[in-house]
């Protein structure tokens, strides 16, 4: 047995394992060393630099990238399988991980249950593929509404898959974050709310989004496959054309997001060397040497980011043509998940002596807004996951206004959250707390009532 205490932050890592590369981020820790384990003998790698995540993001990035991406041992949540290498098929290590999308979810559960233990049986086809459960891309099924001036929104039932779809999913660490503090659920949220701590993942913690496409049978017969990472499940193949990932190495997160070579070009090119949107055509660096020769060649660092701004005070900005198709340019991964909150209970809102939307909420799912019949306890308060700017209008001006239905509103422009947050986001003029902020995680939307 042999153990490695590493860099503040890091927890001490108990290995036993042989001839294998163990990660710190796969066993709880930061992923700031790897240690090879022969006969007994263990050495760090990669322990010169305290803080690589800052010094040397793209690197950071790769060898992150190298871990989650082992194929997965069978059997196990989040265990690298020691006898395969990274072009062997198979599941990754990350697909292994909790979902936290919409279909199939396995954190966020009906009516908020406590989802139980980290190791659970996971879904397989009829050929013993792990199933995909896969989503529409997020913004398709979120619907927007504002309380007092703090917009609020709730998610709806998945639609069905397109050729292009999405999962999320978290590791170990985060979930059982999740499951002990209660956060599972939009109750827990609000109670946990109430005790004016603060939501902070513990070190070690990792998130993957990742986006796939579906390939056609010309595809398949021509060979398109081979170039790509693939999973099959229930007779469709699926490429992965993006892949985003924060890890909880730095207070406010790590991020990198990578995609394939093969994707469209982004809407901006190369701004600078860590924190501006890179074009995926052009590699960052040479491709890790675990890598070359496998399908994991073709995909490229499409850029990292560890702060809000740059060294002049400019935001910087980090996004995905697959994850965030059509808002590139006004895109901050850090600025947008800053806004991932939790309200008061929308029932107990009083403005003016007057308690906000007794007989419902409005949402507007197209646009306009349009007024939805039911409880607004069922729903959560929470900030909207982009700044809305909106003009206010009157469904007939010469009306008195009906304390009981408020002058509605209509989208003006949305925007992507870059730069510093807003402190007015989540502090009133009186300094009370608006919002508590849910530590960049936006997985937390899909929390459900307890029994409502």
């Amino acid at each position: 047995m042999s153990v490695v205490s590493q860099n503040a932050g890091s927890r001490l890592a108990v290995l036993l394992a042989a001839s294998i590369i163990i990660p710190a981020c796969l066993v709880g820790g930061a992923l700031t060393f790897g240690l090879r384990l022969d006969s007994g003998t263990a050495s760090a790698q990669s322990v010169n630099d305290p803080n690589p995540a800052v010094n040397n993001p793209d690197k950071f990035a790769w060898d992150l990238f190298i871990e989650v991406n082992r194929p997965a041992l069978v059997g196990r949540r989040g265990v690298p399988d020691p006898n395969k290498k990274h072009g062997d098929p198979g599941p990754r290590v990350w697909e292994t991980w909790k979902i936290t999308t919409e279909n199939g979810n396995e954190v966020f559960l009906d009516n908020g249950r406590n989802p139980g233990p980290w190791e659970t049986p996971q879904a397989k086809d009829a050929k013993g593929n792990l199933r995909k459960f896969l989503s529409p891309p997020k913004m398709r099924t979120i619907k927007f509404g504002f309380v007092d001036r703090g917009p609020s929104f709730e998610v709806t039932k998945a639609p069905p898959l397109d050729r292009d779809s999405q999962e999320a999913r978290i590791n170990q660490v985060g979930y059982e974050f999740i499951v002990k503090e209660g956060l599972y659920s939009l109750d827990g949220q609000e109670r946990f709310r109430a005790t004016q701590r603060k939501v902070e993942f513990p070190i070690g913690t990792i998130n993957v989004k990742a986006h796939w496409r579906e390939f056609t049978l010309e595809e398949i017969k021509g060979g398109v496959p081979a170039r790509y990472y693939t999973a099959e499940d229930s007779g469709k193949v699926w490429g992965l054309t993006g892949f985003h990932m924060t890890s909880k190495d730095l207070p406010n997160w790590f991020w990198a997001t990578f995609e394939h070579a093969e994707n469209p070009p982004p809407e901006i090119r190369d701004r600078d060397r860590y924190t501006k949107l890179r074009d995926p055509s052009g590699r960052l660096r040479e491709v890790p040497d675990p890598l070359k020769n496998t399908y994991w060649q073709y995909y490229v660092l499409r850029g990292t980011q560890v702060d809000f701004v740059d060294s002049t005070g400019s935001p910087t900005i980090l996004g995905n043509t697959q994850l965030e198709g059509g808002m590139q340019v006004t895109s901050s991964c850090m600025g947008c998940h800053a806004r991932s909150t939790i309200g008061d209970r929308m029932d107990n809102i009083i403005v003016n002596g007057r308690r906000l939307y007794p007989n419902g909420a409005y949402f507007f799912p197209s646009g306009k807004l349009t007024r939805i019949r039911k409880q607004p306890e069922a729903a959560a308060n929470r900030l909207t996951v982009n700044p809305v700017q909106v003009v206010l209008w009157r469904e007939d001006p010469q009306k008195p206004e009906d304390p009981e239905k408020p002058d509605l509103t209509k989208v003006v422009h949305v925007m992507g959250a870059i730069g510093a947050p807003n402190p007015e986001w989540f502090i009133d003029s009186a300094g009370q707390r608006r919002y508590t902020q849910l530590d960049f995680i936006w997985g937390f939307l899909h929390a459900q009532r307890e029994n409502p």
